[in-house]
């Protein structure tokens, strides 16, 4: 197993070195070096959590309730230790946890829990195996089929509620009911996909929820640089199926464009790919004199204030410029 995984980071960190250039090769390598140990602890503390909810379930459907608050500081971790990094990365300062962050993964965590429970009931031959070389060569293609079908869930009802007008000013860190369902729909179907062709154990769902969980706050912490190379997305990215940073912020600039959260598989096609040219991390005029330019706010993993005025607010919430 640690021959596997050595080799899985190698493999991303050489593969980075290779394509990244010199200017920023070291800044990307280091990033890599964080991520690696980063995921391992939390695959692992999911998978702990997991298997206390599987065995309990066998007593009786009450018991898993009991271990579902377990999920939560996993998933604080996971929004914390993705923005710290990508800050990092940026070279800005890093930002604490704040209130809205905790009511946010409070969403997340029931839904997660939820969703394992409910599972756990569709597919009962799910075995609680322990991590395996299997489970780690097989990753890169189950993550693969894993992501188009949470993009089918994901695709379908964000293209709905934008073409239906439910979903307007969209850009919120807060979860909606509808939305909440969406994200539990896309999972099922997700797992349901990759159940028809094998039968994966507790530690392949484990990797493949911990790896969704970090491509969605890897896609809202505006990196100037998608992370690549590494081997549960090296299938899409050869194929050039991957969806970058860049492609899912040109969705906030055209809402009728790029729903997809995974793969530009369905926006492709479906005729819905609206690739980023030159517009992604360009800056606007202040039109005060002298040109000069500010950049727009960006929407992290988590928020980082509760305080400012209403109108600092809706700015937020609108992408506008920030303000001196």
């Amino acid at each position: 197993m640690l021959a596997v995984w050595l080799a899985g980071f190698a493999f991303n960190l050489c593969w980075v070195y290779r394509t990244s250039p010199q200017a920023d090769r070291w800044r990307r390598c280091r990033f890599i070096c964080r991520l690696w140990p980063q995921q391992t602890v939390v695959v692992l503390a999911r998978f702990a959590v997991m298997r206390l909810v599987k065995l309990s379930q066998g007593v009786g459907l009450d018991r898993p309730a009991v271990y579902w608050p377990f999920i939560l500081p996993i998933g604080l971790f996971e929004a914390w230790s993705v923005q710290a990094m990508a800050d990092e990365y940026e070279g800005r300062p890093l930002k604490p946890l704040c209130l809205r962050a905790v009511r946010t993964q409070l969403k997340v965590s029931f839904l997660e829990a939820v969703g394992l429970t409910v599972g756990y009931m569709i597919w009962p031959w799910v075995k609680i195996d322990d991590p395996t070389v299997e489970s780690w060569l097989h990753a890169p293609w189950r993550t693969f089929v894993f992501d188009i079908g949470l993009d089918v869930g994901f695709y379908t009802f964000h293209r709905s509620c934008h073409e239906h007008g439910h979903l307007v000013a969209h850009e919120t860190y807060e979860l909606s009911f509808l939305e909440t369902a969406s994200i539990l729909g896309s999972y099922l179907i997700g797992f349901e996909l990759i159940g028809r062709v094998y039968n994966y154990t507790l530690f392949d769902i484990a990797l493949l929820v911990s790896w969704a969980h970090l491509v969605e706050l890897l896609g809202h912490t505006q990196m100037s640089w998608t992370v690549n190379g590494h081997p549960l997305r090296i299938i899409p990215e050869l194929l050039n199926l991957d969806l970058k940073v860049p492609d899912h912020t040109m969705h906030h600039t055209k809402p009728l464009s790029n729903f997809s959260k995974r793969l530009t598989l369905l926006d492709r096609l479906f005729g819905t790919y609206e690739p980023p040219g030159d517009l992604y991390g360009t800056v606007c005029k202040d039109g005060k004199g002298g040109g000069e330019s500010k950049p727009r706010r960006s929407h992290e993993a988590y928020p980082v204030s509760e305080g400012g005025t209403p109108q600092r607010r809706r700015a937020d919430r609108a992408g506008a410029p920030l303000e001196a």
